[in-house]
């Protein structure tokens, strides 16, 4: 018996009822659930030797299954990517943009990617895809700082 196919994303509104892109939807049509990776190390710490051997399993179609060679690679990637929106998002926020991220993450419960999209359309935003993810964290992170609060908490993000 494998594991049930899950997506692993630390996106609270991706994992709780919130405002998704199709991309967001697409993908957790394709999963029995979405867990965060401390549920899921839990999870992996607490199978039976036998069974962890298989993880993580044979990947959905449209997903890929990756090595941690791989996954070293796509983790640098991202850490130069998210240096670059960094700076991108602390260029163009402004105190009433950061109430706006706010409105929408923390009220409206827009995922990652839906609040990036929203940003892009509202701001001629640069980034691409409009809908990119750590765009959406990045700017999250910049707003909460500008506002004084801590956007690894509720209702930002509860990690």
């Amino acid at each position: 018996m494998g594991a049930p196919d899950i997506l692993i994303t630390d996106d609270y509104y991706m994992r709780h009822p919130g405002v998704m892109t199709q991309e967001d939807n697409s993908m957790l049509s394709q999963v029995g659930r979405a867990i965060s990776l401390v549920e899921f190390l839990e999870m992996a710490q607490d199978m039976p030797e036998e069974e962890r051997k298989d993880l993580p399993p044979e990947p959905t179609p449209g997903f890929f299954k990756m090595n941690p060679d791989d996954l070293k690679v796509m983790i640098k990637a991202a850490g130069r990517t998210a240096t670059q929106f960094s700076i991108e998002a602390r260029k163009i926020m402004t105190p009433e943009r950061a109430a706006e991220v706010r409105d929408m993450r923390c009220k409206k419960k827009h995922s990652w990617r839906a609040l990036a999209l929203q940003c892009h359309g509202r701001w001629g935003g640069r980034w691409a895809p409009p809908s990119n993810q750590i765009m959406g964290i990045e700017l999250c992170i910049v707003a909460a700082e500008a506002l004084g609060e801590d956007v690894h908490e509720l209702p930002w993000n509860d990690l």
